[in-house]
C-alpha cells in the first residue's frame, strides 16, 4: 500500500487481507496511545473485548452435518496463558479457534466430543 501524495518511506502489501482490515485498529490504537494512562488502559480493555466478542469460528473448520450445539466466547487457559477465543461444541467434536494463535501451532484446536472429559 502506497499513499498517493506522500513522501513516506514506508511501503508495504497485504496479500491476504485488505488494508482496512489493519490501518482501522492501527489507527485506533494511535488515538488510544495519545490518551492519558488510566483511559488509555481502559480503551485498550474495551477494544480487546469488542475484538474477542465479535470473534467468530471460521465455519470452514467443520462440517455443516455436525450442527453447532454451542458457541460462545471462551479462552483456553495453560500455563502463563489466557488465550482468548471462541469455542464451538457440535455433536461431534469440540472445536477452539483463538483470537490470535500465538502457540502458532494450529488456527483451530478439535477434539473428538467423546475424548473430551471437561469445558
Amino acid at each position: 500500500h502506497v499513499e498517493k501524495d506522500c513522501e513516506s518511506p514506508w511501503q508495504f502489501d497485504l496479500a491476504y487481507t485488505p488494508v482496512a482490515k489493519v490501518l482501522e485498529p492501527a489507527l485506533e490504537l494511535l488515538a488510544i496511545s495519545r490518551l492519558p494512562q488510566s483511559e488509555a488502559d481502559e480503551a485498550l480493555v474495551a477494544m480487546a473485548r469488542r475484538l474477542e466478542d465479535t470473534h467468530t469460528l471460521d465455519p470452514n473448520r467443520f462440517v455443516a452435518r455436525e450442527g453447532i450445539l454451542f458457541d460462545a466466547p471462551a479462552a483456553q487457559i495453560s500455563p502463563l496463558v489466557l488465550e482468548p477465543g471462541r469455542l464451538v461444541v457440535t455433536r461431534e467434536r469440540v472445536y477452539f479457534q483463538p483470537v490470535h494463535d500465538v502457540g502458532g501451532d494450529c488456527a483451530v484446536r478439535s477434539h473428538p466430543l467423546h475424548a473430551v472429559g471437561a469445558v
